[in-house]
């Protein structure tokens, strides 16, 4: 995140910041999704359970040098990282989803970016009965003793704008 005084006065985040410098509010929950190419489904056939995704190719997130974790609630409720075998790596959701379109492998996606390969069934949902959490995006400024109007009327737009991203 990159927040230069003059030009850009506000920016959306995964993670909520702790800052005495900057402010944060969450703009929306968003839940993802695990899924694959029928192409691929039908060459490579489909995990049964979370334990079996590293015997698959997982399209991930690279992110600090390490795979962004595909994160579920156990049935007790703890929450654990999926095992994954990868042999593709990116640091772009889009691109993620375009590998898994043409057959690359099992991607974990914000349901909101697959939507339309879904409804075409350009991509099949998988492991439907594994909950996947929700994750949370913010919006960050930099912090001070009154948020201008014009910021305000922003991130209250964003606010209301979101909301469909939600209710996928």
């Amino acid at each position: 995140m990159w927040l230069p005084r003059a030009s850009i006065s506000q920016s959306a985040t995964i993670t909520r910041a702790k800052s005495e410098t900057l402010q944060a509010r969450k703009i929306v929950s968003q839940r993802k999704i695990v899924c694959a190419a029928p192409s691929y489904l039908d060459q490579h056939g489909a995990p049964k359970a979370v334990s079996e995704l590293s015997e698959f190719d997982a399209l991930v997130y690279w992110q600090k040098n390490q795979p962004y974790p595909w994160t579920y609630k156990e049935p007790d409720g703890r929450l654990s990282e999926a095992p994954l075998s990868w042999r593709l790596q990116f640091d772009n959701h889009e691109a993620i989803r375009d590998a898994a379109v043409r057959g690359m492998g099992f991607a974990c996606l914000p349901s909101w970016l697959v939507r339309e390969e879904l409804a075409s069934q350009r991509l099949v949902p998988v492991l439907q009965d594994v909950v996947w959490p929700l994750f949370d995006t913010y919006v960050v400024w930099p912090a001070a003793e009154a948020v201008p109007m014009k910021l305000r009327v922003a991130i209250d737009a964003l606010v209301d704008g979101l909301r469909w991203v939600a209710e996928i």
